[in-house]
C-alpha cells in the first residue's frame, strides 16, 4: 500500500508485476468474519489459495470484474484500487471484488522525465512511468486525494482487453455545475449528460457529490453514459454490517466530533471509536487511516480507526474557520465578513447546517468551518454563532 507500483498489461488485463510479496507464504485467511464490504489498495496477493490482502484483512476471492468485464484472479495486481463486497458476511464464501480505478481511457501526452501524461483529458502525474506505456494505449490509474482536491497518484496499469475499451471512466467530486448546458465538471474535466444518462444514486449531478461516471472522452469533452453517486452515504445504503475504508483523512471537525475521508463523505466519531495506533488527537489533514464504520439513520459512525505511518503535512492550512456575519447568500454560496475581511464561501452538497436555515442567512453571525479546494472556500458545517 505504501510502495508505488506501475505495470504494463499483456496478458487478459495486465503483466505480472508485483511488489515481490505475491507468494507470501504467511498469506491465509484470517480467521472470524468478514466486513460486509471494504475499498482500498490491493496490499498483497496469494495466488495459490486465491486471496487479497484489502485494508489489512486477506479475502478469498470468487468472482472479479470491471466495469461489468469478468477478470481472472492472475489480472489483479498490488496497489490497484478496489472494492470488496462480501453481504453474506461469511468468509469462507469468497467475494465479489471490482477494480476501482480513478480514471481509465486513453493515456495521452506523456512526458517519461517527468511522468506527466494526461488520461479523459484529466491532468496526472506519476513519476517513473514505464516506458513501455505509449500514447494512444488502453490505462487504468488508481490515486488517493491530495490536499488541493486533485489526485495523488499511486499505480498506472496498461489494459489489452478490447471488452473494457467501450467505455472510459472517470471518478471525482464535482466542483461545478451547469444546468442550462447539462454539463458539471470533476477535476477540471467537464461532463456532459443528457437524457439517456442512467444515474444512480441521485436524481442529478450537485456540486459536492463524489460520482463515478461511465462514457466516452473526445476533444468536446467527457459524454457521459452512466453518473453513479459513490460518495459514502450512499454506497453502502444497500449493506447490513460493517464496511472497511482505506484513505486519506480530509477533514477534521473542530469539536471532534466527525471527520471527512478521501473528500467522499463525513464520518460520525462517539464515545466509543477506538482508536489503533494512535490517539483521537492525530487525526488530522493528510493522516492515512484505515477506518471500520456501520451505518445508522443515514450517518456513517467510525467503530475504530487504525493510524498508518503515512502522514502529508503538506494538507497543513488547507481547513478554515471563520466567525462573522453573513453580508447575502445564494442556494450555492455566501459573503460574509470572516476574520477582518470579505470572503466567498461555497456551499455544497456535503455542507451540515447547524440551527441555520440556509435559505435565511443573510445578516446572521456564524460560525463556519470548511476545507481549501483549489483556491475555493467550501463549507462542511454552519452553525449560528451564539
Amino acid at each position: 500500500m505504501k510502495k508505488h507500483l506501475i505495470c504494463s498489461v499483456v496478458a487478459v488485463l495486465l503483466t505480472g508485476c508485483n511488489d515481490g510479496n505475491n507468494g507470501n507464504t504467511n498469506a491465509g485467511v484470517s480467521p472470524g468474519v468478514t466486513p460486509a464490504a471494504a475499498v482500498g489498495a490491493i496490499q498483497n496477493i496469494n495466488p495459490e489459495n486465491k486471496t487479497v490482502n484489502v485494508n489489512g484483512v486477506w479475502y478469498p476471492v470468487s468472482k472479479i470484474a470491471y466495469a461489468s468485464v469478468p477478470l481472472e484472479f492472475s489480472d489483479l495486481q498490488t496497489n490497484m484500487n478496489v472494492k470488496v463486497r462480501n453481504s453474506s458476511l461469511q468468509r469462507q464464501a469468497g467475494v465479489d471484488l471490482s477494480l476501482e480505478p480513478t480514471v481509465s481511457g486513453e493515456i495521452q501526452n506523456i512526458n517519461h522525465v517527468t511522468g506527466t501524461f494526461t488520461v479523459n483529458g484529466m491532468a496526472l502525474t506519476f513519476v517513473g512511468i514505464s516506458d513501455q506505456i505509449q500514447n494512444g494505449q488502453w490505462v487504468a490509474v488508481s490515486s488517493r486525494p491530495d490536499q488541493s482536491g486533485g489526485n495523488r497518484v499511486t499505480s498506472v496499469v496498461q489494459i489489452q482487453n478490447p471488452a473494457l475499451y467501450a467505455l472510459a471512466e472517470i471518478e471525482g467530486k464535482i466542483t461545478d455545475v451547469d444546468e442550462n448546458a447539462s454539463t458539471f465538471t470533476i477535476n477540471g474535466v467537464t461532463v456532459s449528460h443528457d437524457a439517456s444518462t442512467q444515474l444512480e444514486g441521485l436524481t442529478s449531478p450537485k456540486v459536492g457529490y463524489w460520482v463515478e461516471v461511465d462514457g466516452r472522452y473526445s476533444s468536446d469533452g467527457f459524454q457521459a453514459s452512466k453518473i453513479e453517486n459513490e460518495s459514502y452515504d450512499f454506497d453502502f445504503d444497500d449493506l447490513i454490517g460493517e464496511v472497511e475504508l482505506q484513505g486519506i483523512v480530509t477533514w477534521v471537525a473542530k469539536n471532534g466530533t466527525a471527520f471527512e475521508l478521501n473528500h467522499r463523505g463525513k464520518i460520525q466519531l462517539t464515545s466509543t471509536t477506538s482508536f489503533d495506533g494512535g490517539n483521537k488527537g492525530m487525526l488530522k489533514p493528510g493522516r492515512q487511516v484505515e477506518v471500520s464504520l456501520y451505518n445508522s439513520n443515514g450517518k456513517q459512525y467510525a467503530r475504530e480507526v487504525e493510524f498508518e505511518d503515512d502522514f502529508d503535512d503538506v494538507w497543513e492550512g488547507f481547513e478554515f474557520e471563520c466567525f462573522g456575519i453573513v453580508l447575502n447568500s445564494t442556494a450555492a454560496s455566501f459573503n460574509m465578513r470572516c476574520n477582518g475581511q470579505n470572503r466567498n464561501i461555497s456551499i455544497d452538497s456535503s455542507t451540515e447546517f447547524e440551527n441555520v436555515d440556509p435559505s435565511q442567512m443573510d445578516g446572521l453571525r456564524l460560525d463556519v468551518e470548511g476545507v481549501i479546494m483549489n483556491n475555493r472556500y467550501i463549507a462542511r458545517e454552519i452553525e449560528a454563532d451564539d
